[in-house]
């Protein structure tokens, strides 16, 4: 029977380089009797892809942007959920307004993209913690 197994990249599949290479042993081996790994991650692909070519992981499926992206071994997209277009549209010009230093838009396979169309995560840094947690109570509303 085919197994799956699934893991969180951050602080579990990957915790430090000597321990990673033990997992991707381990990865091989369980692939190799026909099983199905699947890495998941709320990183988007673009940062998740710099760690899979670092380390040749191994993987049948991802799993990104917590949730909102699942691609197949050969970068099909299975399913994405991507943000209402107005909804990131009021995001941003909320937030406009409350000291923000730093906006990603993240689509499928971009990082840092400038129209709002297609959006699976909105990353906002703000300098302020108040007129963060205002954003975000906005944004629970929205």
């Amino acid at each position: 029977m085919k197994k799956i197994l699934i893991s969180d990249y951050d602080g579990t599949f990957y915790q430090n380089d000597i321990d990673i290479k033990k997992n991707i042993d381990k990865v091989n081996e369980f692939r190799t009797l026909d099983n199905l790994f699947v890495l998941a991650t709320g990183r988007s692909y673009v940062d998740l892809k710099q760690k899979i070519d670092k380390y040749e992981i191994p993987y049948d499926y991802l799993i990104l942007n917590h949730v909102a992206l699942l691609l197949s071994k050969d970068l099909e997209i299975i399913k994405v959920f991507t943000l209402d277009k107005e909804l990131v549209d009021s995001i941003l010009e909320y937030a406009n307004n409350k000291d923000i230093y730093d906006v990603i838009l993240i689509s499928a396979f971009d990082k840092n993209v400038t129209d709002t169309l297609n959006i699976v995560k909105i990353m906002l840094k703000l300098y302020n913690y108040d007129k963060a947690l205002e954003v975000k109570n906005y944004i629970d509303k929205s």
